[in-house]
């Protein structure tokens, strides 16, 4: 599947997608983790997609 494909699918199926340094179950720096904090502390779902891994 290419890029914009994928990013598609995401959309449709994501309400909010993080774009993160690691993933919501792993240690991340600055921004990604102030931010999976804030929607976790609240409840809020979302799919992280971890762009060390993919860039």
């Amino acid at each position: 599947m290419e890029l914009k494909e994928q990013i598609i699918k995401d959309i449709k199926n994501n309400p909010i997608i993080l774009y993160v340094k690691g993933t919501q179950d792993m240690s991340m720096f600055g921004f990604s983790n102030s931010v999976v904090q804030v929607l976790s502390h609240y409840g809020v779902e979302f799919k992280d997609v971890n762009i060390r891994e993919d860039p």
